[in-house]
């Protein structure tokens, strides 16, 4: 793949049926993106909001590990995911987020 290039996969057709409630956390952060949540876990992603929530939520938050590794390369320290790994991952993308909008 060429440097510069994004490839986003296909994701199952809306609506996701998860057979689960999701956390408020999580339920914000669909809703935040676009999509309509019900209480049975039932999402919805109309239009270009799945788009969307790829690019401005996931692609975001790994980027934020990209970010956080290449860091770590550079003080000659592991690169291991921890917890706090994943919320400085988080906080980069939410970052990278206003950046976007």
């Amino acid at each position: 793949m060429a440097p510069g290039r994004i490839l986003l996969f296909d994701q199952t057709r809306s609506p996701w049926r998860l057979g689960f409630g999701l956390d408020a956390r999580d339920q914000d952060r669909f809703i935040e993106a676009g999509a309509e949540v019900e209480a049975e876990g039932v999402i919805t992603w109309p239009r270009a909001t799945l788009k969307r929530f790829m690019l401005g939520y996931v692609l975001t938050h790994e980027l934020g590990h990209h970010i956080l590794q290449h860091e770590r390369r550079l003080r000659n320290e592991r690169a291991a995911r921890t917890r706090d790994h994943e919320a400085r991952a988080e906080a980069i993308a939410a970052n990278l987020r206003t950046l976007l909008t």
